[in-house]
């Protein structure tokens, strides 16, 4: 049997390669606009890793939201924006 490629879920140790998963719905895709600097970091990260750009992101999705809900929340601040609209009356 063909030795199977290693996902990046496995070597991030989020599963193992024996894990079984249920058969889940078909993911709906979402984009997401990244300017250059970000972009570029993304490929090299995936090339280092040897894994697809699409792999890294949904890795770092689900990181993201793992550690979200075991309670670590991003640093936020609250911004008011003051806006000139035209006065039509």
């Amino acid at each position: 049997m063909a030795k199977r490629k290693s996902t990046i879920d496995d070597l991030m140790g989020l599963k193992s390669p024996g894990d079984q998963q249920p058969k889940k719905e078909k993911p709906n895709p979402v984009s997401v606009g990244l300017d250059q600097e970000d972009l570029t970091s993304l490929e090299e990260i995936a090339e280092e890793l040897g894994q697809s750009r699409h792999a890294v992101m949904r890795f770092a999705i689900r990181d993201f939201i793992r550690r979200y809900e075991a309670g670590e929340r991003p640093k936020t601040k609250k911004v008011t924006i003051t806006k000139e609209v035209f006065d039509l009356e």
